[in-house]
């Protein structure tokens, strides 16, 4: 796959025909990328729990029927909104994780960086493989829809994936591979 398609299918991915990768930077380019799509949903699951606890919390201070309506109506379609939005973005998410595992070119450009994704493409690819992409990305998708910002530290998203992929590795395929 050339540069060129690489950044084809990223642009595609982010819904933004307006990325340019650039072949000295791409590194800093990707990194930035997943920090702020990851950072996104950390907000967005934050943000969207802050709002259940406003409509739980506040509405023993409203007395009249009406506003106490109000309230809940407001905040469920906040919450809605905020979910719908989490959703998207989480899937973004999910599909740039997978186009690192299937894609060589950003996987050769990453894996420096993500050593315990070696041990999953390296296990994906032989015979006592049980698992599929699919369970891969099942995992992430739990991990997202608890991340919150405190957990991302500036500048270490590469790290905060690669020790995603080492419990992966350690806590559902190591066991198969014992066996």
């Amino acid at each position: 796959m050339s540069f060129k398609k690489l950044e084809t299918k990223i642009q595609t991915i982010i819904e933004n025909d307006e990325l340019e990768l650039d072949i000295k930077n791409i590194y800093m380019q990707l990194k930035s990328l997943y920090e702020n799509m990851i950072r996104k949903v950390a907000q967005l699951n934050f943000s969207e729990y802050a709002v259940y606890s406003i409509k739980d919390d506040c509405s023993e201070f409203f007395t009249d029927r009406k506003e106490k309506f109000l309230l809940r109506f407001n905040c469920n379609c906040l919450e809605n909104f905020l979910e719908e939005r989490r959703q998207k973005t989480i899937q973004t998410v999910l599909d740039l994780i997978e186009e690192i595992l299937v894609n060589q070119e950003l996987y050769d450009l990453l894996v420096e960086e993500l050593p315990n994704l070696e041990k999953i493409i390296t296990y994906m690819n032989s015979k006592k493989c049980v698992h599929e992409i699919d369970d891969i990305i099942s995992w992430f998708e739990d991990w997202l829809d608890c991340i919150e910002p405190d957990d991302i530290s500036e500048g270490l998203i590469f790290t905060i994936l690669d020790n995603e992929f080492k419990e992966l590795y350690e806590t559902d395929i190591l066991p198969y591979i014992t066996k």
